[in-house]
């Protein structure tokens, strides 16, 4: 089958379970060749995030808790108290690193909606 030619299926994201940010994203960097050659196939996957926390964490020295709680859950009106990270997940994701109450969830729109979490000129 031309589609799945070359197409790279060894990663699992059970890699990542309980390793920091950094031993997480050089597991997929070493890991992952790319899915498919441009234009063939489209996938998602949480790897571009996994890559983008390592940065973040890399850049500000914080862990990815700290950063949410900083940039998000505090950044809202009011802030997200009832909102916590998760830890049960079988694998690390950080697109499902908390869980949260439907009102806290409405000050996260809120906030991103109205230029309080990323600002309009990003």
């Amino acid at each position: 089958n031309k589609l799945n030619e070359g197409v790279h299926f060894e990663w699992n994201e059970m890699q990542c379970k309980r390793v920091d940010p950094i031993t997480c994203a050089k597991l997929v960097l070493s890991n992952t060749s790319h899915i498919a050659p441009p234009g063939v196939l489209w996938t998602y996957s949480n790897d571009h995030l996994r890559l983008a926390v390592a940065v973040m964490a890399s850049a500000t020295g914080k862990n990815y808790q700290d950063l949410i709680k900083t940039h998000i859950l505090d950044r809202t009106t009011p802030p997200m108290r009832s909102t916590s990270a998760y830890d049960g997940w079988t694998a690390w994701s950080p697109g499902a690193a908390v869980f949260s109450t439907a009102e806290d969830y409405q000050r996260f729109l809120d906030a991103y909606f109205n230029g309080r979490l990323v600002s309009r000129s990003s």
